[in-house]
């Protein structure tokens, strides 16, 4: 998981400079790159997954269930992450604008409130590879509340600064 969150990591010194050099556009460029190299350098990861999953799991000495279980979890979960570029760059971005709390909000639903609401309303199914995809919608549904806190927050911090610009 470490991987996914290399791109968002650099991106959290970039806003912050920018905000401090009061440059509006390169805030809203750098965070647009950062979707754009996130799920460029995912990719290859989630290749990986998808294509090796039984290699993956190999990995670890999975036992014939583990690997029953783990194929279709690691490919399924490899969907999320991939799903989940925008959120977490978006999350980095607000801890760039000084709103860490916006950002562990949006951490907070991707990865606990919603899997956890979908994953009980999922099981209900009875089928382990229908409650993996409580992972999928989790992402899903936090992408555009991401969206709205970063938009929020964006807005609202240079709107505060009369000397922003577009330079």
């Amino acid at each position: 998981m470490g991987f996914t969150h290399m791109p968002e990591a650099s991106l959290i010194p970039i806003v912050a400079y920018n905000y401090g050099a009061r440059n509006k556009s390169r805030i809203s460029a750098s965070v647009e790159w950062g979707v754009i190299y996130g799920i460029a350098l995912f990719i290859a990861f989630f290749m990986l997954l998808e294509l090796l999953p039984v290699q993956m799991l190999g990995l670890f000495d999975a036992s014939k269930h583990m690997m029953e279980i783990g194929i279709p979890a690691i490919r399924i979960l490899a969907v999320a992450y991939l799903i989940s570029i925008p959120s977490l760059v978006f999350a980095a971005a607000l801890q760039g604008l000084s709103q860490g709390t916006r950002s562990m909000y949006i951490t907070m639903l991707r990865q606990a409130i919603f899997p956890l609401a979908f994953s009980f309303l999922l099981s209900r199914t009875g089928q382990l590879q229908v409650v993996w995809t409580a992972f999928i919608l989790a992402e899903l549904l936090g992408i555009p509340v991401a969206w709205f806190l970063w938009r929020k927050s964006f807005n609202e911090s240079v709107s505060a600064e009369p000397e922003f610009s577009n330079v």
